[in-house]
């Protein structure tokens, strides 16, 4: 059996002997657990609810001291790199720094004492330490995540106080649910932890199984919600584009109809004077211009070129005007800066315009050059009316596509990001707006992604619209209340099965201590009675005990050879039919001679007949026991051979010599009751006494003890009746309520055991000091109430 109260012992004691596959075993779990442990979004911050890894370190720092730290140091930062590996950011940093310092105060905190029993929880020093260390590992990991959130998250949407509660009710919960169970199977206690498994660790594995299923499933419904937003936003997004798209379109062929509808050829000031409104309200648009180059040669009257002069054509476009700076780029040192209508790219958008009566949007191109730059494409449209014999007036417009995504992508979220790129992987710059690299993007679970393609001006563009995986974070909403609600639940099944294993432990102390002293009694009573049968067999006169019934209980060998038979063959036989009374015959004479007799000695001359039939007579000095009822429970007989001429005065002081040292033995034995006389046998009928607040209790014993026709029950409703009732009725067994409403019940016990009483205590209450008290005051049974009716009925086999 535990000792729950041993000794200091030294802390080496802890850690396990081989310790290098434990600490390999440290570092994969802390490592797989830190970079694979589901986590849901509180005030903008990703956190685990359950923190597995902080349980790890935790319990291998409990276990191991301080040589698991560094252990627990490179999970992190396995943790940190993530799966696939990849370089970890600064919040990533922060959060294996804070795993290592909550390890170092936690785990140290719950071993500080350096008591191995510590790691068995089943003490209050040992479950107050366990509580400081989830309270010191929620602070610190709530402060050291809040505090690298606000130096290195650009996200105005964060709110460091929702973040702080969040993390530490997570992490402190985690501790209060999760290192129970580790030290379950782990601790060095085994044979603490083993009956306790399944009350603690069995249930918790099962809460924790229940609150992850629900923290999933929650948090999937409000992903779903999340991307149905996002969809629709996107859907907007993608509607508005093309609509800011058209808008340069629309202006081109609004220049167009107004050379159609103009009666002349129209001036430089009509041309500014129709493209500026549609300039101040066109997103992203820059510069609008008119040139004039050859007509194709699909356009020509008759005679046309063969196409493969076009390019040479297109080469001599002529700018006639511009609205706005036209972007220049960036050529050799030696050479000029170019425009950006000498790109062969718009040379060949514009031979393409001009063949055709729609507008032609050119690919994607840099608007500018250095850190000016940015990416754009140009719309051309041929104008009718305009052209001269051989010639083909065209405008342009130059849009920058940056500038037109980017009110529409604000109005939607902060969070959502839009590439504008060109589907023809072959050409070499296709971004059209959104951040670099976009357009080859590869998809992640973290983000929503939906993407559109669409033709604009005989090109075939696409947009893809993306968001970082933002919920509301309503797991949270039900994961902080059921997190503390674990947390309670931990506690109560660690402090509960704790006290009920000392009850325990305690209950089989006191029992193997009662045993023991059963077994001292055991003995002397048996050392008492072989002292009495050698007394009975060195008595040179016959000598008998008597049942109350008359018959024949023990002989000694001197009586056995007066009746001419062996002790085993006169046992049991009706004392009658060995000791006669040859003058007065009658039945039962001997049966009648107990019932009648007083405490007193009684002589009776009679004859023993033995099992020849011969007679002997005889003198008979008879002395009857009583309990403490009065009832006669056995009665000792000397029979004397008068033939022989023994006195009389001689046969009662052999008588009551033997009679004294029954009583001597006896009370040497530690009986001190009448009812535990040596030579006694089991009365008739039993007294027992119940002493109760409570007016039902002993109409529920008589229902326990309806198979007990020999026990009479009495009933006291209060300390000062149970005592004049046991004093009056001298009860073998009483029975007190230790909760009794106008007595103290323990000063009650101490009286009726002083008096010799056979006392049970009754009661509701489990504590460990309340059954001492009741041990201290006498009691010899301690029974629970309600009570059952096993338990009852072996007390009182044991002590009627």
């Amino acid at each position: 059996m535990p000792n729950l109260h041993n000794p200091p012992t030294s802390t080496s004691s802890f850690a396990p002997q081989r310790p290098w596959p434990w600490l390999m075993a440290v570092v994969l779990a802390v490592g797989a657990f830190s970079a694979l442990a589901p986590r849901y979004e509180a005030a903008g911050v990703l956190v685990t609810p359950l923190a597995a890894a902080l349980v790890v370190a935790l319990g291998a720092a409990a276990l191991m001291g301080w040589r698991a730290l560094p252990a627990v140091a490179v999970g992190a930062a396995l943790g940190a790199f993530g799966w696939p590996l990849t370089w970890p950011d600064a919040s990533e940093s922060v959060g294996a720094f804070t795993l290592v310092l909550q390890a170092a105060f936690g785990g140290l905190l719950v071993r500080h004492s350096g008591r191995p029993d510590d790691l068995a929880l089943d003490t209050r020093p040992a479950i107050r330490r366990l509580l400081a260390a989830a309270v010191a590992c929620g602070l610190i990991g709530g402060l050291l995540r809040m505090v690298g959130e606000l130096a290195w998250s650009s996200d105005p949407t964060l709110r460091p106080g929702t973040l702080l509660l969040v993390r530490a009710v997570a992490d402190a919960a985690s501790v209060v649910i999760g290192l129970p169970v580790l030290l379950a199977f782990t601790a060095p206690q085994r044979s603490r932890w083993l009956p306790r498994r399944r009350m603690v660790a069995l249930p918790l594995i099962g809460l924790m199984a229940v609150m992850l299923v629900a923290f999933m499933l929650i948090n999937e419904r409000d992903r779903q919600q999340a991307q149905s937003r996002f969809e629709r936003d996107a859907e907007v997004v993608f509607a508005r584009t093309r609509s800011l798209l058209d808008v340069p379109i629309q202006m081109l062929l609004a220049l167009n109809g107004a050379f159609q509808a103009a009666p002349s050829a129209l001036t430089v000031p009509d041309f500014d004077r129709m493209v500026q409104p549609w300039a101040k309200r066109a997103l992203g648009m820059g510069s609008v211009g008119w040139i004039e180059m050859p007509a194709p040669p699909a356009a020509a009257a008759s005679g046309a070129a063969p196409a493969a002069a076009a390019p040479a054509v297109a080469d001599s476009q002529d700018l006639k005007h511009v609205l706005g700076s036209l972007p220049m780029l960036a050529s050799a040192a030696s050479a000029p800066a170019r425009s950006l209508l000498d790109l062969p790219a718009m040379r060949q958008t514009a031979q393409r315009a001009a063949r055709q009566e729609d507008a032609a949007a050119s690919p994607p191109v840099s608007l500018g050059s250095g850190p000016d730059a940015r990416p754009g494409f140009v719309v051309m449209q041929g104008l009718s009316n305009t052209d001269l014999p051989g010639r083909r007036s065209l405008a342009f417009a130059t849009v920058a596509a940056d500038a037109l995504i980017a009110p529409v992508l604000a109005s939607r979220a902060d969070a959502m990001r839009g590439c504008l790129f060109e589907t023809d992987a072959r050409t070499e710059y296709r971004r059209l707006a959104g951040p670099s690299g976009c357009e080859s993007a590869v998809a992640s679970d973290n983000l929503f992604v939906r993407e559109a393609a669409f033709d604009y001006g005989g090109r075939r563009w696409a947009m893809r619209v993306s968001q970082p995986v933002r919920t509301t974070g309503s797991v949270w909403l039900f994961a902080l209340p059921a997190l503390a609600g674990g947390a309670l639940l931990s506690m109560l099944l660690v402090g509960i099965t704790g006290q009920v294993m000392r009850v325990r432990n305690e209950a089989r102390s006191r029992t193997d201590e009662l045993r023991h002293e059963v077994d001292l009694h055991a003995r002397a009573e048996a050392a008492h009675e072989r002292t009495v049968n050698a007394m009975l067999d060195t008595v040179q006169i016959g000598m008998a005990v008597i049942d109350p019934d008359g018959r024949i209980n023990r002989v000694n060998s001197v009586f056995a050879a007066m009746a001419g038979a062996t002790p085993e063959a006169l046992r049991h036989r009706a004392v009658d039919d060995v000791l006669v009374d040859a003058e007065r015959p009658s039945s039962n004479r001997i049966l009648r001679l107990i019932q009648d007799a007083s405490d007193e000695l009684v002589h009776q001359s009679l004859r023993l007949r033995n099992a020849d039939g011969q007679v002997t007579p005889s003198l008979v000095t008879l002395r009857v026991l009583r309990d403490e009822a009065g009832r006669a429970t056995s009665a000792v007989c000397a029979v004397h051979d008068l033939s022989e001429n023994l006195r009389r005065r001689q046969v009662e002081t052999v008588l009551g010599n033997v009679l004294d040292l029954s009583r001597g033995g006896e009370a040497s034995a530690g009986s001190s009751p009448p009812a535990r006389e040596a030579l006694k046998a089991a009365p008739a009928r039993h007294r027992m006494l119940v002493v109760a607040g409570d007016p039902a209790l002993p109409d529920e014993l008589r229902g326990v003890l309806h198979d007990r026709p020999n026990v009479d029950l009495l009933g006291a409703r209060g300390g000062p009746e149970g005592l004049v009732l046991a004093r009056t009725h001298s009860p073998h067994l009483v029975l007190l309520d230790l909760d009794l409403p106008d007595a103290d019940s323990l000063a009650l016990m101490r009286t009726l055991s002083a008096e010799g009483f056979a006392v049970i205590a009754l009661s509701r209450d489990l504590r460990p000091a309340r059954i001492d008290e009741a041990f201290a005051a006498g009691a010899r049974g301690y029974l629970t109430l309600p009570l059952e009716a096993r338990e009852l009925l072996a007390v009182m086999d044991d002590l009627i």
